[in-house]
């Protein structure tokens, strides 16, 4: 791949799907989609953790072989997104003096090992993201210290904890298709990175991932990544619920989601005071009128019930099932919020993304319970077409962001290959290919 330029791919294991991508920076710092594919997961990974490992490297070997043959690469290493059901998230710092007053790339891995050194726990896996790291010569901070003069040097580093059983099975994944995972980053980074800019992280932003099986969120304040979780549900709630009140399969309640999504008549209702008392004929249309001039009466068709169950049902009664558990779930991400005490520091707002995003009206019903404005978090910083500059495709973009710049800490020296892990991976994949094709 070197002889093509700097060229990426990243995996994303969603409980819906498993994605591939494959991407190119170009000399002016562009950054090009060369190629993409996906599979659907069907049930072998759920909140991050493979539950079938040989369906999931089915799985991850069709979208790998899509991506290849779209984007004309052999993916030999990818970037590889992880999640789980228990994560701790940490913030740890490394502080040491600086041996000959200049700042070496000995001083950034020492400062970095001390910081990792209490982050560690057993059967954990420490994953740390180039991107959530900072540096500070005498307490003032720098984006790049390398070669400045200092007495102190520090690092800020978030650190996500992971079980390692989660990783090893997803590397195994992985190399089973003759690849290897080069990194790894935690999916909160993941899907901030994908939609969020600098201006964003500067001035205070929360980033809520809404994934099938599990909601991802990462709270960044004056270029700060100040905290990340993952929550143990998923918007698959929702559709479970009309899939169980309904009779109807589980791919066709999705399908009534995305379709009608949260109706704005509820939401209205919900967090607004009952206004004075008003005609019948008066209630009628200011309904119609919220509801975006849908009648909640019109009847909604359902197409595979069982014999003897409804076909059809009142709109309102979707509405009212898809209501229920999305303000469920959307409590829950306010309560997070504001009992972390973020509220008051997000002048960017809410930005809603992941697969959850493309519930019609879930921003507004989150921003309007998290008191702050809310936007959907579409793909930045790669030209996309138009079918995948979705937010159900933000954290595989930003997947490739943190390879990118994985790659630009490996070429500036800030992260070096002689001192790092980076050499582990570089005898590991020697040896790989030793073993599979020499």
């Amino acid at each position: 791949m070197g002889r093509k330029g700097e060229i990426v791919a990243g995996v994303d294991f969603g409980a819906r799907f498993v994605r591939v991508l494959v991407a190119q920076r170009l000399a002016d710092g562009a950054v090009k989609l060369l190629g993409y594919g996906s599979a659907p997961s069907q049930g072998c990974v759920i909140r991050g953790q493979i539950q079938n490992l040989g369906a999931a490297q089915a799985v991850f070997r069709k979208a790998l072989q899509e991506a290849a043959r779209t984007s004309g690469v052999r993916v030999q290493t990818v970037f590889c997104g992880v999640s789980a059901p228990l994560v701790n998230s940490l913030i740890r710092d490394g502080n040491l003096p600086v041996r000959g007053g200049v700042v070496d790339l000995e001083h950034l891995e020492e400062a970095r090992q001390q910081a990792a050194a209490s982050s560690s726990a057993a059967g954990m896996q420490s994953l740390s993201s180039v991107t959530a790291q900072e540096w500070y010569i005498d307490d003032m901070r720098v984006t790049e210290p390398l070669n400045m003069r200092a007495d102190v040097l520090r690092a800020r580093i978030h650190f996500a904890q992971v079980p390692m059983v989660v990783v090893n099975n997803l590397q195994k994944c992985v190399e089973s298709q003759n690849c290897m995972v080069e990194d790894m980053v935690y999916m909160p980074i993941a899907a901030a990175l994908g939609c969020l800019t600098p201006d964003d992280m500067r001035l205070g932003v929360a980033v809520a991932d809404l994934g099938d099986s599990a909601v991802g969120a990462a709270v960044y304040q004056d270029g700060s990544l100040v905290g990340t979780e993952t929550f143990k549900w998923g918007m698959s709630l929702i559709q479970n619920d009309i899939a169980a009140a309904l009779n109807v399969p589980f791919d066709e309640a999705a399908s009534l989601l995305v379709e009608y999504g949260l109706s704005s008549r509820l939401i209205k209702e919900s967090l607004t005071p009952a206004p004075a008392a008003e005609s019948d004929e008066g209630i009628v249309q200011a309904a119609i009128r919220a509801g975006g001039g849908r009648d909640d009466a019109a009847p909604v068709k359902l197409h595979n019930v069982p014999p003897g169950a409804r076909n059809s049902v009142p709109k309102s009664e979707l509405d009212n099932i898809i209501f229920a558990r999305g303000r469920e779930l959307m409590e829950k991400l306010a309560a997070a919020i504001k009992s972390r005490g973020y509220q008051g520091r997000l002048a960017r707002g809410l930005v809603i993304t992941g697969g959850g995003a493309r519930i019609h009206k879930i921003e507004e019903l989150a921003g309007a319970l998290c008191g702050v404005n809310t936007r959907p978090g579409l793909p930045q910083g790669v030209d996309m077409p138009s079918n995948l500059n979705t937010e159900e495709h933000t954290p595989i973009i930003g997947i490739v962001r943190h390879g990118l710049e994985f790659r630009s800490a490996m070429g500036s020296g800030r992260i070096d290959q002689n001192v790092t892990g980076s050499l582990r991976f570089l005898r590991k994949f020697r040896r790989f290919l030793g073993e599979h094709f020499f």
